[in-house]
């Protein structure tokens, strides 16, 4: 009697099922967060090893500092027109964005694809740039408070340099109308009076959301 051999169900993958109609790079997430906790982790060990201590509590005006300087430089990395030639091997290009800045999306597949992503979002940059800057305020107080304040100061230029809703060149939302019916649900129905001109319209200025996205003062929110 042939005897059969029986074989034991395959393991499914473990990031099997996660992300099936978006393939996502898993395992080039798992290799940056592993590197974030090894150089967090070596950091940790070579501070512990000099014989340095941390301090009891960080003054308010330091994390006030380190916060918008922290914000820029994330912007900076992730956005900047002329810090494309740090993205560029990780992102394609897709188009302008506000001033000085462009837009990319990450390509590739793998690590690659993760740093990518990693560099074109400068919220999930804030991590590292924050961890960075917090490690200079422990070894490097006055050098780290210098470069800080340099884009603190840079960011209030930027501030000051954004362009006025519906003043820029590139903002037409302010000469743009929106034209409603007497029965358009944004004008609650019967916000036109009937009579005599029943298809009457209303013209609706719109607010220059356009520029007020395009412009650096966006990058607060």
């Amino acid at each position: 009697m042939a005897h059969t051999t029986l074989k034991p169900p395959a393991m499914p993958h473990p990031f099997e099922g996660h992300s099936p109609g978006q393939p996502r790079a898993l395992r080039g997430y798992g290799v940056l967060l592993a590197s974030f906790l090894t150089l967090a982790s070596g950091f940790a060990g070579w501070f512990r090893a000099s014989g340095r201590e941390l301090p009891d509590r960080v003054a308010l005006a330091d994390l006030l500092l380190l916060s918008v300087a922290g914000h820029k430089m994330a912007r900076m990395i992730a956005k900047d027109r002329v810090t494309s030639v740090v993205r560029a091997p990780f992102t394609r290009f897709e188009g302008d964005a506000g001033p000085g800045e462009v837009d990319e999306t990450a390509r590739g597949g793998g690590v690659r694809r993760a740093v990518g992503e990693l560099l074109v979002c400068p919220y999930c940059l804030g991590m590292w740039v924050s961890a960075g800057l917090a490690a200079g305020l422990l070894i490097v107080p006055r050098f780290t408070r210098w470069v800080s304040a340099v884009l603190v100061t840079f960011f209030g230029s930027e501030l000051l340099q954004s362009p006025t809703p519906g003043r820029s060149p590139g903002c037409q939302a302010e000469h743009e109308h929106l034209t409603l019916s007497h029965s358009s649900p944004l004008l609650g129905g019967d916000a036109l009076p009937s009579g005599p001109w029943p298809n009457a319209t209303a013209a609706i200025r719109l607010p220059a959301f356009g520029c007020w996205r395009s412009s650096p003062i966006s990058a607060v929110f």
